[in-house]
């Protein structure tokens, strides 16, 4: 008698390739979450160095209208219009971006950061979870929370830097000789004292004493 044909794995050829198929899916899903959140981070850094870039100037004429009581006699302005006047004659259009330097070495992560947080909590609180107000609640507190770990210490360095001209050597950052000497200076003489400031109030940063 001939030998017996061997026995069937269809059952377990199917079990193999179902395995496989979670297998190569898993796999295939993370590799995309990944690139997803990369691609976030890349183009949230980009996005706000661009952002940034269009509204300096504006931002250091309004930490300069901000010094007023406190600037030097002629750096005392009575309008934007004047400030931006005398600027320009004064420091030309660097003087516009004092402290950018700060800007470019930090706002890339920090604005990476918000966007990885904000999708990030919506990922885990889907409006269908939780509600549309809720999720978008929490994905803006995120975000924000991330993001502010790495916009105040950049936020202490630009405004000490675009206040410099005005308050001459009264002011904090007047021995700075550049962004990585104010980072560094900070960080050897002040670090301690970073987080207890708010980034968006100029004349408590540039005349905090270390």
């Amino acid at each position: 008698m001939g030998a017996d044909p061997p026995p069937s794995r269809g059952g377990g050829d199917a079990a193999d390739a179902s395995t496989s198929s979670r297998a190569a899916s898993a796999s295939s899903s993370s590799s995309s979450s990944s690139s997803f959140f990369s691609s976030t981070a890349i183009a949230g850094g980009v996005s706000g160095v661009a952002a940034r870039a269009v509204t300096h100037p504006f931002d250091t004429v309004k930490t300069r209208m901000q010094l007023r009581g406190v600037a030097l006699a002629s750096h005392r302005h009575a309008s934007a219009l004047a400030a931006i006047a005398s600027i320009a004659r004064l420091e030309g259009i660097p003087g516009f971006y004092r402290g950018f330097g700060a800007v470019l070495t930090g706002v890339p992560f920090a604005s990476g950061a918000y966007f990885v947080g904000y999708e990030a909590a919506r990922a885990i609180a889907p409006p269908s979870l939780v509600g549309a107000t809720p999720s978008y609640a929490l994905a803006g507190m995120v975000a924000q929370a991330l993001a502010s770990v790495v916009y105040t210490p950049v936020d202490v360095v630009k405004e000490r830097l675009q206040a410099r001209e005005a308050l001459g050597s009264a002011g904090a950052g007047a021995s700075y000789r550049g962004t990585a000497d104010a980072y560094r200076t900070i960080v050897k003489n002040e670090v301690r004292s970073i987080s207890h400031w708010s980034p968006y109030d100029p004349v408590a940063v540039v005349n905090a004493d270390p």
